[in-house]
This record gives C-alpha cells, structure tokens and sequence, in this order.
C-alpha cells in the first residue's frame, strides 16, 4: 500500500483478479480510470474503494455484459437503471441460445446454403461522403448509427429521394475490430475540411450478387456465410473491391440493430450453374 493509500497496478491486479493488461485496456476506455498516473514513469495506482467497482466488473464480464453495459452500470450507479439493463442482457442471452440451438439444427439438417439464389446486378458510380475507423466489434452498430447521423448532417444539399447509407468492409483483419467505411451517396462534391475526419469519395460501377438479411444485425453473419457460399459456386469474387452493407431505415435513428440490411458482395462475373446459358 502507497502512503496515501493507493494501490500500485500490479497490487491491485492481484487483488481484483484482474488482470494488468486488462486493467490497461479499462483505463484506456474510461471503464476504471486509476486514482493516480504517475507524469513521470506513468505508473497507475488505486484507491482501495475502487476494488468494488472491479469486483462487480468481474461479476458483469462472468455474465457475458458487454463492456459497453458495463461502463453504463458504474457510471450510473442506480439499481433501476442497472436492473433495466440486466434485463436487457437476459433477452440478448435467451435470444443468443436460441440461436445456438438453431445453428446445432442446421448442422444436423445439413442444409446446402450454397444454393439459396443470390441477386445479381451492376451498379454506376456513385459519389459519397465517408467516414471511416477502426471500430470495436462490439461497438460496430452505435458507431454506424452515430456515422449517419454525422454524415447526413455534413451534406449541405438536401439528399436525393435515392440517397442510401451504408458501409465498407474490407477482409476481417481482427475478431476483436472492424476497418469500416459508412457512407451516404450525395448528388455533388462540397467542401468538408471543417468536418474533420470525413471525406468525399467514389465508389466505382461495380458488380454485385446481394440478398437481404432480415432478422437483424446481430445475426448478419448467418447471411454472410449463404451469400460467400453461393459466390464461390456461381460466380468470381473481386479481388480487391470491399463488401458493401446497405441500411434502409438506419436514418431513423432508432437505436436498435433490428434492421433490414442488403449485403452486396462484389464480383467480376459468374461461373456454374449461375452463369448465362447454363
């Protein structure tokens, strides 16, 4: 124990069970701020009071809260609030086993995905205003839906009745982080220096084969996994140009992920039982 009755990180790792690496990763998104950084040598220290709010981290994180919920616990300290969002994480966890349940059943069905029929179509170019960053997976809906509200915000004409919002993904680099670009399609350039980290760009005329996922963002891997597997059999995937997701009501500003969203992968023409004359 410090002087003044502050626990070195290393002590207070032993203490919560947490581990020191994590315990950097928490300040570093404002969960568990320390007591005291040194300016010097940057070394963190505790207060003793603090051990509470990491044992009831221990006791969220062993439920599978995510860090998110976590965060809007301790900073709201209010047992209505917590146990609103409690029973929030219940249903995600009932809904998250059903899931299970019915992904055992398709693997017990042995249903051949590949063949669920794809569309396909080509698009012309499009301007756009992005905005792109590295995104904590968990995060990925809320930084999506604060995307488009910033960018529709920044466009200084109205849109077009056309106008969409989507996203840009490239490979899955990181389970753990999403390199993703939102964008919404503009009718002309404009100025956007003041904006900060958002820019104009052009998304080329590409080929696309697309379905519709529907029963939310949560499980938009399940169509993922259909649509990669009907492009390896029916068609030739682009090598270098991004996935495209398509949101059509994420302008509502709902906040839930229970969304249509048209995936669209890219590709430079089809093979198999997909092609022309065939």
């Amino acid at each position: 124990m410090t002087a003044d009755q502050l626990l070195p990180i290393g002590a207070f790792s032993r203490a919560s069970s947490i581990s020191v690496r994590t315990l950097r990763n928490y300040h570093q998104s404002g969960l568990l701020v320390p007591a005291e950084v040194d300016g010097t040598t940057g070394y963190r220290a505790y207060s003793v009071d603090q051990l509470a709010d990491a044992v009831a981290i221990v006791r969220l994180r062993a439920l599978d809260v995510p860090l998110p919920m976590v965060h809007r616990i301790l900073t709201a300290r209010d047992p209505a609030t917590t146990r609103n969002l409690l029973d929030q994480h219940e249903i995600a966890m009932v809904e998250r086993l059903a899931e299970v349940e019915r992904i055992v059943a398709a693997l017990q069905d042995g249903a051949p995905a590949a063949v669920t029929p794809a569309r396909v179509f080509t698009t012309d170019n499009a301007l756009t205003l992005e905005r792109s960053a590295r995104v904590p997976s968990a995060s990925l809906w809320g930084w999506l839906e604060d995307s488009a509200r910033i960018l529709t915000g920044a466009v200084p004409h109205p849109l077009a009745d056309d106008a969409i919002v989507g996203a840009l993904y490239g490979p899955l680099q990181d389970d753990a982080y999403e390199e993703v670009s939102a964008f919404v399609t503009i009718r002309e350039p404009f100025w956007v220096e003041e904006h900060g980290d958002l820019r104009i760009a052009e998304m080329p005329s590409l080929r696309w084969a697309a379905m519709t996922h529907t029963t939310g963002f949560p499980t938009v891997a399940d169509t993922y996994g259909v649509l990669g597997a009907w492009v390896a059999r029916n068609a030739t995937a682009h090598p270098t140009a991004p996935i495209c997701e398509l949101y059509a009501t994420i302008l509502t500003g709902t906040g839930t992920p229970d969304v249509p969203i048209e995936i669209r992968w890219p590709i430079t023409g089809l093979s198999g039982p997909a092609a022309p004359g065939k």
